[in-house]
């Protein structure tokens, strides 16, 4: 009447993880979004003032966005910290919005401290929304266009 099935625990347990709402999370995907930024340490020394920056309101926002566009630590940080916004702008409603509102300073203060502490990670719940919706891509370095002959530049 039951058939016996044989569970790998260990190759079940490494892809998924428990949390506390009984559902089990895929820590494979997340792993993968992770690796798509391609984040150098040096990329991060550089850029962890404006991570921390770009949570501070709009304006910290817009300021890390306009001066940190080539350095894709402070765009993965525009990127939550735009999340984090965004949802934000729900705390006019009524006691839900009360609710996101509170956690998005507990995110928003979170992003804070990974931000000027140098760690990429998303930020709890709604972090993962803008890996879907790529809202904030690092600006691509274009190829320079080599210099006339006759310049003082080219031999």
């Amino acid at each position: 009447m039951f058939r016996k099935v044989n569970l790998d625990t260990d190759r079940f347990l490494s892809k998924y993880t428990p949390y506390a709402g009984g559902r089990l999370i895929n820590t494979q995907e997340k792993r993968g979004n992770m690796n798509e930024f391609n984040i150098t340490p040096k990329e991060i020394e550089e850029g962890k003032t404006m991570g921390g920056v770009a949570y501070i309101t709009w304006i910290g926002l817009l300021i890390a966005f306009i001066t940190g566009k080539e350095n894709r630590y402070v765009m993965y940080h525009v990127q939550q910290a735009l999340i984090i916004l965004l949802f934000a702008l729900l705390t006019p409603i009524p006691v839900l919005g009360w609710i996101i509102g509170l956690a998005c300073l507990v995110f928003a203060i979170m992003g804070i401290l990974n931000g000027f502490g140098g760690k990429v990670k998303p930020a709890p719940i709604i972090g993962t929304i803008g890996y879907k919706f790529n809202l904030v891509k690092p600006a691509a370095s274009t190829p320079q266009a080599p210099e006339a002959p006759g310049s003082p530049d080219v031999e």
